[in-house]
This record gives structure tokens, C-alpha cells and sequence, in this order.
């Protein structure tokens, strides 16, 4: 299962590396230079490590782990305050974190 939510996902985002990479770009943790072949590289390496899954190659679930953990960083540091406000659109432009959030707290998901 874990294998088919990164092939989808990652299949989707090379559909349209354009639409990606203004979401990368939304965060600013990445130079304007590197926002499209991380718009190309990221989607490409959860694709691989998905058939690599699948075909239970040796480093497939480690890639994967890996691919979590930066986006848990990324997630954390979007609503740490330093960094942007994150969507759910992948077209949406640049939006400034409006500061903590208050009431309920930080609500960090993680697929184990």
C-alpha cells in the first residue's frame, strides 16, 4: 500500500513539474536555480523507490524513510513560523505564515 501512495504521488507531480515546482518554490527553503530539477528529482526518486518496493529491492524502504523524514522537515519548518504558510493547492502563490498557531496546537501526522 505504502508502494502505491508514493507511485501515485509521485507519478502526479511529474505529470505537471511546473505545478510543483511553484509549490517547492512557496516554501523559499529552496535557491530559484534548483526549484525545477527538485520539481523533477523528488517526484523521480518516489517513483523509484515505489517499483523498488515492489520488487523488494534492497534500500527501497530506507529511501522512502528518508523521503519522509524531508518532508516532515519541510512541514515542520513551514508551520515553525521561519518558513511559509503551507497549502493544500499546488497552484497556490506565495503566502506569509501568519505566526503560531493558537487553541489547539500542532498537529504533525507521520506515516510509520
Amino acid at each position: 500500500m505504502l508502494a502505491v501512495v508514493f507511485f501515485y504521488g509521485g507519478g502526479a507531480k511529474l505529470l505537471d513539474p511546473q505545478a510543483f515546482a511553484v509549490l517547492i518554490d512557496s516554501y523559499g527553503i529552496v535557491p530559484d536555480l534548483l526549484v525545477m530539477p527538485a520539481a523533477i528529482g523528488l517526484p523521480l526518486l518516489e517513483v523509484i523507490a515505489a517499483v523498488g518496493l515492489v520488487a523488494d529491492i534492497r534500500g527501497s524502504l530506507t529511501a522512502i524513510g528518508a523521503l519522509l523524514l524531508v518532508f516532515m522537515a519541510i512541514l515542520g519548518y513551514a508551520g515553525s513560523g521561519w518558513g511559509w504558510m503551507w497549502t493544500a493547492g499546488v497552484s497556490a502563490p506565495k503566502i506569509p505564515n501568519p505566526g503560531p498557531i493558537t487553541g489547539c496546537g500542532r498537529l504533525y501526522i507521520g506515516i510509520t
